[in-house]
């Protein structure tokens, strides 16, 4: 119980060592009930919490044992595999996430007359975040959907349990760039929040956050960071900014790398620096200096160096945030595959074309057998990279690939950005200049409504040129 209460309120570290110890006592008892329990919690807190994904194996192996032991009890062990799952998911595994947690699903329908409760819907809101990992926007929105409808019945309109669901759908709906309806449920969600909670709850602040994420993808990103700072204002005047409480300043941390990010796409880079460099500390401080979290905001400061075309300091933080990522996920997470990537982007930049092909072909391996949507980005680097060299057929075929892929998976910008490099690639033949016109056409009005402003330029520069 200990373990438990430490865990909710975000002191990770001493909920570890409560829950271990009760854990030894469980475990030395033969009292597999109170074993599964604790080894469900115990994993929730190392491997999803904590990010700890090397000493995730041996605790799932234990759980996956005590399961056996248990018999019938269908509820722990829906609750055991969901929990797996999540790790799964913090592990880049989303379609052994989707496997597990939809047993859960399936389990909890057996226990709760058609699966109409609220244990059921928090297993329905994990199973909707491994599908949206996935690009599955469609399985995501119904699963969240249901979880919604579950919780309205069960616990009212204006429960906060309801505002959290209303807000896993919002974030779905701005993915995929649904943003009226994703601004109604979150400004619905952090409404019941701040009636329910008052304006300096956690929850309330975590939904000023997301709805900043929804001004970051509207491209109003002067607004977004006005809420950003908002949010960390009220965090400030709730007593959360350096107190004690872990999820306080994880919040903290989240913010200010989210604040860091504003500014890069506002062009401030040393304001950028800044709130970076104070997410890292933060981060460092919660989980020490070799974590997944940690290189979120090393690679943010190394984005900033990148913006002012400084690429031995830029490759300096990049380098770091890769030795971090093999250390703590290992080399065939697709987080690491995405630092692989961005470090090619630096040598390609440089002019290093040989050594960022071989980064890029390094990350494309990885997600030879995942259908992970960040592989769109990689291909367009491999196409890049190949035209510079000279390799016209197969930097078409790289551009294709990425396009097809594209396609499939829904996502309007990338699909744009692939048809435009696949245009340029194109142009060089002669006899496939009618289709390389097409397809710059097609990606013009979205580049121009949702691209960089760099890439609307370079579009409408590029077809300007060739219309004439």
């Amino acid at each position: 119980r200990r373990g438990a209460l430490e865990e909710k309120s975000g002191d990770y570290a001493n909920a570890e060592f409560s829950l271990r110890r009760a854990l030894w006592a469980a475990e030395a008892g033969r009292h597999d009930e109170v074993a599964v329990d604790g080894l469900t919690l115990l994993l929730g807190v190392v491997g999803d919490r904590l990010a700890r994904h090397e000493d995730t194996k041996a605790l799932t192996e234990r759980l996956t044992a005590a399961l056996a032991r248990l018999g019938d009890d269908n509820l722990r062990k829906a609750q055991a595999y969901n929990t797996i799952g999540r790790v799964y998911a913090s592990q880049g595994e989303y379609e052994e996430a989707v496997k597990l947690q939809l047993k859960a699903v399936r389990l909890g329908e057996q226990l709760f007359d058609g699966g109409n409760h609220p244990v059921v819907a928090t297993f329905l809101l994990d199973l909707g975040q491994a599908h949206e990992s996935l690009d599955h926007d469609d399985e995501a929105r119904a699963r969240y959907e249901r979880a919604l409808a579950i919780l309205e019945e069960s616990l009212g309109e204006r429960h906060p349990d309801v505002a959290a669901s209303m807000s896993n759908l919002g974030i779905q709906l701005r993915s995929a760039d649904r943003h009226a309806e994703a601004r109604a449920l979150l400004e619905r969600a952090l409404e019941i929040r701040e009636e329910a909670l008052g304006p300096e709850h956690p929850d309330v602040i975590a939904s000023l956050n997301n709805l900043a994420g929804l001004l970051t993808a509207m491209n109003e990103h002067s607004d977004a960071l006005a809420a950003y700072e908002r949010a960390l204002a009220r965090l400030e005047a709730a007593g959360g900014v350096d107190g004690e409480a872990g999820s306080d300043r994880k919040m903290e941390a989240t913010i200010a790398y989210n604040i860091g990010l504003s500014h890069v796409f506002l062009r401030d880079e040393e304001a950028a620096r800044r709130a970076f460099e104070r997410s890292l500390a933060l981060f460092e401080g919660l989980y020490g200096d070799a974590n997944a979290y940690v290189a979120f905001p090393i690679e943010g400061i190394a984005d900033t160096y990148l913006g002012e075309e400084r690429y031995d300091e830029a490759l300096a933080f990049f380098e770091r945030a890769l030795a971090i990522r093999r250390e703590t996920q290992g080399a065939d997470h697709p987080e690491y595959a995405r630092s692989l990537s961005r470090i090619a982007n630096i040598q390609r930049q440089r002019g290093a074309l040989e050594e960022a092909l071989a980064l890029d072909r390094e990350a494309l391996a990885i997600y030879e057998n995942r259908p992970d949507p960040f592989r769109i980005v990689v291909l367009l680097g491999l196409g890049e990279t190949a035209s510079k060299l000279g390799r016209d057929e197969e930097a078409i075929a790289r551009f294709e690939e990425a396009l097809a892929l594209a396609k499939t998976n829904e996502n309007p910008l990338r699909e744009a950005s692939a048809a435009f490099a696949l245009a340029q690639a194109l142009w060089k033949r002669p006899a496939a200049r009618a289709r390389a016109l097409a397809l710059a056409e097609a990606a013009e009005g979205v580049l121009i409504d949702k691209g960089s402003p760099d890439t609307a330029a370079a579009v409408v520069k590029w077809l300007g040129e060739r219309r004439k």
